[in-house]
């Protein structure tokens, strides 16, 4: 065709943006701008939380759990062996060796880490970056300490 230009893949995002700014409406626009503003902020360190104080780990309080639980304890005492020996189960993967000491920007999956950058700058949709997120953030949400502390409430066994 005669007078088609051939955008290059810089001008086509850039396009793509005009495009998304003509369509926001201006509280939108606001909201995007005092969102930004706010990111690099709390990136350069400020407007962040104030230093966290110590736990008091002196004080003791009756435990709330039931005190004999209906459960075969060596079902716990095991899952929480294999977390101690590294093997974790995520989603479909069993038995997933993640190593005596947890890399939390490492994903399981694709063995893609993370750069360790300022979270809400990192584009977490890229699994060029960061690997598939879900495992990633399914082994961010720490449910293998809720494992640990069950098998340590039932068996006493540090």
């Amino acid at each position: 065709m005669k007078g088609t230009m051939k955008l290059t893949p810089h001008l086509k995002k850039l396009r793509w943006y005009w495009n998304r700014f003509q369509l926001m409406s201006g509280s939108e626009i606001v909201y995007r701008i005092r969102t930004f503003a706010r990111t690099q902020i709390e990136r350069w360190g400020y407007l962040t939380a104030n230093k966290v104080e110590s736990p008091n780990l002196s004080r003791t309080s009756k435990s709330w759990l039931n005190e004999f639980p209906i459960v075969e304890i060596s079902h716990y005492s095991k899952a929480a062996d294999a977390l101690l020996e590294g093997q974790l189960n995520i989603f479909s993967l069993q038995n997933t060796n993640i190593g005596s000491i947890l890399q939390w920007n490492h994903d399981p999956l694709t063995g893609k880490k993370a750069p360790l950058s300022f979270g809400k700058t990192l584009n977490c949709s890229d699994p060029q970056l960061v690997g598939d997120i879900k495992y990633l953030w399914e082994l961010n949400r720490h449910l293998q300490f809720v494992t640990m502390a069950q098998a340590y409430r039932l068996s006493g066994d540090r």
